[in-house]
This record gives structure tokens, C-alpha cells and sequence, in this order.
């Protein structure tokens, strides 16, 4: 069972705990944008997230990527181009490629959180989603 780790001595009541999920942040971030009428947008984070298992504390780092409007600005030489699911895949797949990481399958999420999305499963666990 998955517990927060709470902080001995923290800033203010809403930070006193270490967090579990590093997707809060980043749609924190894209809705304060897009409520500024601002409209291509691409986020990127590393994080590190941290859990109580049991009797042991786990953290693990993350690399969050939130994009939507357009890939590029428009321009004579360059049309409109809608970012899609399809374009944050083709990132994820050049960064596993970048960092020479191979022995990864990709199967259809099955989470009940998402439309749709794509797992990234690496040593029989989920260790990239994209939705």
C-alpha cells in the first residue's frame, strides 16, 4: 500500500508532503498558461516523486512532457501543425533512442484514467506513459 511521506518540518500546511506524481505540477503550469490566452505550449520536468512502501521510502525520477496547440509557428515555409498523440510519440521514441534504451515494449494503456494512451513497459513495469 502506497502513503505519503510526510515532512518533519514543513514551510506551510500544504506542503507537507513529499509528492507522489509529478503530473500535478505540470497541469498546474499548462492551465495558468492557457488561462493567459497563451496556446503552443511545451513543458518539460525532470522530478523526483517519492512513496512510502511498507516500511521503506522510494523515490524515483521522472521526466514529465506536457505539449499542445502547435508543433511550430506558422510561417510561409511552415503550415499549421496540430501536436497530436502521434508527435509526443515520435519524442518519446527519439529520446529512448538518444539515451540508447532498447529493451522496452509498448502496449495499450489499460488505465481507467486515460481515453487512450500508450504504456512503455521496461523489466515488466510501466516506466513511460503517454496519453
Amino acid at each position: 500500500m502506497k502513503k505519503n511521506i510526510n515532512i518533519l518540518n514543513p514551510l506551510s500546511e500544504e506542503l507537507d508532503i513529499l509528492r507522489q506524481s509529478i503530473l500535478l505540477t505540470g497541469l498546474n503550469s499548462l492551465s495558468y498558461n492557457i488561462n493567459r490566452n497563451n496556446k503552443d505550449l511545451k513543458f518539460y520536468e525532470f522530478g523526483k516523486t517519492y512513496i512510502k512502501e511498507q516500511k521503506d521510502n522510494i523515490e524515483t525520477t521522472h521526466l514529465l512532457l506536457i505539449m499542445t496547440g502547435n508543433e511550430k509557428s506558422e510561417n510561409w515555409n511552415n503550415p499549421d501543425k496540430t501536436i497530436d498523440f502521434y508527435s509526443l510519440k515520435e519524442i518519446v521514441n527519439s529520446i529512448l533512442d538518444i539515451l540508447s534504451i532498447s529493451n522496452y515494449t509498448i502496449k495499450e494503456s489499460s488505465e481507467n484514467t486515460r481515453e487512450y494512451g500508450l504504456d512503455y513497459l521496461m523489466k515488466g513495469s510501466t516506466n513511460c506513459a503517454i496519453w
